[in-house]
């Protein structure tokens, strides 16, 4: 009979060392790094260069008939408006006096003109052989290159680490051990 005790305890006490060392009983808290993804926005700098027209400003048109020979001086006064300088071409579409012995007729002539910033000047040219009636003008401006920036939004996945705090069920043995 003490054989049968003795085995019962020892037994009892496999049992209870089994529950301790295998079965979770015991809560404990840790800390873990979780990996979470965020969006972050950055800026770029973008920049476009891109050729632009001088400013100018039209101030006067003239047509001076010659009535001692038989020539028209046809102008235009333009000022340069800008910060830098060039030659500006004016295409004169001059219509001619009707005479009794010619229709009139459209005759086209152009001129360049260097001008300064801020400078006015008149640029002329002449026709012989008639007068001229009336007349139109365009002006094609030098262009000059400028330079813009701007900050431009850009966006970027990266990936950063929080400390979380978790729970979990330990055996009485792991407990103790730590």
């Amino acid at each position: 009979m003490r054989r049968l005790l003795v085995l019962i305890f020892i037994a009892i006490l496999v049992v209870v060392a089994a529950l301790l060392t295998a079965a979770p009983l015991k809560s404990v808290t840790y800390t873990e790094s979780v990996p979470y993804t965020t969006t972050e926005t950055y800026y770029v700098t973008e920049t476009n260069t891109e050729e632009v027209p001088l400013g100018y400003k039209v101030i006067d048109t003239n047509i001076n008939n010659s009535y001692w020979r038989l020539s028209s001086d046809c102008t235009v006064t333009i000022r340069n408006t800008d910060v830098s300088s060039g030659y500006f071409r004016i295409a004169f579409n001059m219509l001619t006096q009707t005479t009794i012995l010619a229709p009139s007729k459209t005759v086209t002539k152009a001129a360049w003109q260097l001008l300064d910033p801020g400078q006015q000047k008149d640029v002329t040219v002449r026709h012989d052989g008639d007068h001229i009636g009336n007349f139109t003008y365009s002006i094609t401006p030098p262009t000059r290159e400028v330079t813009t920036s701007q900050q431009v939004p850009k966006t970027k996945e990266t990936v950063n680490y929080e400390e979380v705090v978790k729970t979990k069920k330990v055996t009485f043995l792991e407990y103790w051990r730590s």
